[in-house]
Order: C-alpha cells, then sequence, then structure tokens
C-alpha cells in the first residue's frame, strides 16, 4: 500500500515538472513566485524560535588572544615570536637528548624519540 502511493506521488511529481517544463516563460515564473513565497511561509512558521548555536570550538577560535601576565589582547607578532621560541625550544630540547646519548631515530633533519613509538600493552590478556 505505501509503495503504490509513493509510486503515484513520485508519478505526480514528474508529470507536474513535465507539464512545468512546457510552459510559457511568464506563466512559468507566476508559478515560481508562487511557490517560493508558499514555501518560505511554511518554513518559517515551520522554525520557530531559532535556538543558539553550540559552535564553541568556533567561538575559541574567533576569541581574540589574550596575554595572562597583562590581560590585554597579543598581536600577531608576538603569538608568533612566541611559537617560534616554543618551537626552537623543542628542538633543543631532542638535540640535547642526542647528546647525551640517549636513543633518538633520525630520518635525514626528522628527530624521532623512543617516546613516539608504540608500545606493547601492558595488560596481555586481551
Amino acid at each position: 500500500m505505501a509503495e503504490t502511493l509513493l509510486a503515484a506521488l513520485g508519478a505526480a511529481v514528474c508529470l507536474a515538472l513535465l507539464v512545468h517544463m512546457f510552459l510559457p516563460a511568464a506563466l512559468r515564473q507566476r508559478i515560481d513566485g508562487r511557490f517560493s513565497r508558499v514555501w518560505q511561509a511554511v518554513r518559517q512558521r515551520r522554525s520557530g524560535v531559532p535556538r543558539a548555536a553550540r559552535r564553541t570550538a568556533m567561538r575559541a577560535a574567533n576569541k581574540p588572544r589574550v596575554d595572562d601576565r597583562r590581560g590585554e589582547r597579543k598581536s600577531d607578532r608576538e603569538v608568533l615570536q612566541e611559537a617560534e621560541q616554543e618551537a626552537q625550544e623543542v628542538i633543543e630540547r631532542v638535540r640535547r637528548q642526542a647528546r647525551e646519548g640517549k636513543p633518538v631515530e633520525r630520518d635525514g633533519n626528522v628527530y624521532r624519540p623512543d617516546a613516539f613509538k608504540p608500545r606493547p600493552p601492558k595488560d596481555k590478556l586481551h
């Protein structure tokens, strides 16, 4: 029963679109305008009060960067300087570990410490 109704509905829609294609341009525009107004009214009535968007990651990304010490907004230049300084500290730490003889795998100019290698599971029963 449901398949018959869906098939009839599909056939009716196809027939309506076929007739729509053969209508003169002026009549087609009038029908399209009425249909779009009805559709917008249905959508507005159905939507009701809009909900608040939950985009916490987006809000955090758009939030101005604030320096903890001064409470002022950081400039892009200051943020870049801090990122470069942090990267240099990480590079120096890896180089220091390599000089001290701690095992660090090198692939060209890429350091891969043992901490990045997968370890066997502690519970070997599972």
